[in-house]
C-alpha cells in the first residue's frame, strides 16, 4: 500500500519496523509505502499520539507522481516532509463529511483527497524544507566526499553508502547545498589546494595529488579558472612575503 500519513499529535511519533525505529515530529507528514505482511510497533510511551492516513493501492504509483521517489523494491520506505496551514485546512475539512449525504458525500470527499494530494505534491516540490534524517543524509554524503577527494565514488556508489538512491540524491543534494555533487566536490578539492600551496611547503603536483588531481597541467587550468591565477603565481606570493 501506498499512503499519507500526517502526524497531528503534540507529541512526536515513533514507531520500529525490523529493529530500525522512525520518527514522525508534529509538524510533518510523510509519503510512504508497506508491504501488506509487514508488522511494526508503535511506542506510546505515556504519550498521546494521532495520525490521519490515506491508503492507496499500489497501482496509484504510476499515476500520481507523488510516490515517484519511493524505493518500491523496499518492504518499507517513507520520505518525510514539513506540513502546512493548507494541508491541515483540508485535513479539518474532511471531518465535516457528514454534512452532507450520498453522492454529494462522495463527491466532497474525492475532491479533498485530490486537493489534500495535490497541496502535498506542491509542499514536496518546493522542497524548502529538509527534516533531521534527509539532512544527516546529506551531510554525511558531502563527508565521504570530502574524505574521498583522491579517489570519489561514483554518485550511484555514493547513494548507496548513504542509504538512498542516486536520483533522490542528485535531486536533493543541489537544493541542500546549493551546488551539484560534482560541483562541490570541484570547489572543496580547489580550496583545500589553495590551503596546501599557501600554508605548507609542497608542490604543484604533491597539492594536485592530494586532492585528487593526477594532471598537475589540467589542475592548474582549473585553478586559474577559479582563483584568477595559477598555482605557480600563489607560491611565487608566499615566497616574496
Amino acid at each position: 500500500y501506498l499512503f499519507l500519513m500526517f502526524n497531528e499529535a503534540k507529541d512526536n511519533l515513533c514507531f520500529k519496523l525490523d529493529k530500525k525505529e522512525y520518527l514522525l515530529s508534529r509538524d510533518e507528514f510523510c509519503i510512504g509505502l508497506v508491504n501488506d505482511s509487514l508488522k511494526g510497533v508503535f511506542e506510546y510511551q505515556n504519550k498521546f499520539y494521532k495520525t490521519k492516513t490515506l491508503l492507496f493501492e499500489e497501482h496509484y504509483a504510476n499515476k500520481l507522481e507523488i510516490f515517484s521517489e519511493l524505493k518500491f523494491e523496499e518492504k518499507f520506505d517513507l520520505i518525510k516532509y514539513k506540513k502546512d496551514k493548507a494541508q491541515i485546512c483540508v485535513l479539518n475539512e474532511l471531518e465535516t463529511t457528514n454534512l452532507y449525504d450520498g453522492m454529494m458525500r462522495e463527491i466532497f470527499i474525492e475532491s479533498k483527497i485530490l486537493e489534500l494530494i495535490y497541496k502535498s505534491k506542491a509542499l514536496k516540490d518546493e522542497k524548502n524544507y529538509f527534516s533531521s534524517d534527509e539532512e544527516k543524509v546529506l551531510l554525511k554524503a558531502k563527508k565521504i566526499l570530502l574524505t574521498r577527494m583522491q579517489n570519489p565514488p561514483s554518485i550511484k556508489e555514493l547513494a548507496h553508502l548513504c542509504g538512498t538512491n542516486d536520483f533522490w540524491l542528485k535531486k536533493n543534494f543541489k537544493l541542500f547545498f546549493k551546488d551539484t555533487i560534482y560541483q562541490l566536490l570541484a570547489k572543496e578539492r580547489l580550496k583545500l589546494a589553495f590551503a596546501l600551496l599557501k600554508q605548507n611547503d609542497i608542490s604543484i603536483k604533491e597539492a594536485a595529488g592530494i586532492v585528487g588531481y593526477t594532471n598537475a597541467a589540467h589542475f592548474a587550468k582549473i585553478f586559474k579558472g577559479a582563483f584568477g591565477f595559477l598555482p605557480s603565481e600563489l607560491i611565487r606570493q608566499k615566497s616574496y612575503f
